[in-house]
């Protein structure tokens, strides 16, 4: 197992440039894409977006499940898938 210092990685990371064109379909697509590429404001930006629609509460769980599916994809591995 090894081990990683969260709080200097986070410190570390910079965003990176933002994409033109957009490529996601949908606001939870486009949410979580521009979170994971660091830009984590306008991410959050876009959630406004679903409370002024009136639908924050199914945004947020469409972005809570797709970012539980890239957890999963992007997990530690175990010593035998690693190598």
């Amino acid at each position: 197992m090894y081990s990683i210092d969260v709080s200097s990685v986070v410190r570390n990371s910079r965003p990176e440039p933002l994409k033109y064109p957009i490529t996601s379909f949908g606001q939870c697509e486009h949410v979580v894409d521009t979170a994971l590429t660091g830009q984590t404001q306008l991410s959050a930006d876009y959630l406004l977006v679903a409370l002024a629609g009136g639908k924050l509460v199914e945004a947020v769980g469409n972005v809570l499940r797709r970012l539980n599916l890239e957890f999963i994809r992007n997990g530690p591995q175990s010593d035998e898938e690693a190598g």
